[in-house]
């Protein structure tokens, strides 16, 4: 970020995984969050192999579902989505450490596992560890720069300024 403004920082970057850190010094609405944290899962499910795919494609589902209607039977479901993507995320791990696996479809499973398991109850934590695990599944820089876009698609430079300038408010009128 040196010698860049946040603005040139922000259209520049391809690191979603510090975009969504700096966003927690604005504290972004859980719906904001989620959003993020399934456009990054979906961003690596085509490193997840065939046999992993309807779980991941469970917990991504089980999460829209709680953005269209956000009620707690809905969040009950992504958690449980969530157990079974995490279960998932563990076997892959264990697998590859068997090599019987790329690192690629290990961390693309962990990517939307770790969407899953935060997304029912911490998003801004979801969207974090999703961006950090896609990070790491895919080194293609065009698809580090996709992920970032994400980010950028859905939060905008304007919504930034605005956060943290009314945090800066909120927090001297406290």
């Amino acid at each position: 970020m040196k010698g860049l403004s946040l603005q040139e920082w922000w259209a520049t970057t391809d690191r979603a995984d510090w975009m969504l850190w700096f966003m927690g010094c604005g504290k972004f609405e859980k719906a904001t969050y989620v959003r993020i944290a399934i456009g990054l899962a979906e961003s690596v499910l085509h490193l997840v192999r065939d046999e992993d795919r309807p779980v991941a494609e469970a917990a991504i589902q089980a999460g829209k579902d709680w953005l269209a209607n956000p009620t707690e039977k809905n969040r009950q479901k992504a958690r449980l989505a969530a157990d079974d993507a995490y279960a998932t995320a563990r076997a892959a791990d264990d697998a590859y450490a068997a090599a019987a696996y790329t690192a690629d479809s290990a961390a693309a499973v962990r990517a939307v596992a770790a969407y899953a398991v935060y997304a029912a109850d911490s998003a801004e934590s979801a969207a974090y560890a999703a961006a950090r695990a896609a990070y790491s599944a895919d080194d293609d820089p065009a698809r580090r720069r996709q992920q970032a876009d994400i980010v950028r698609d859905i939060v905008g430079y304007d919504e930034i300024l605005k956060k943290l300038t009314t945090e800066e408010t909120n927090g001297k009128k406290n």
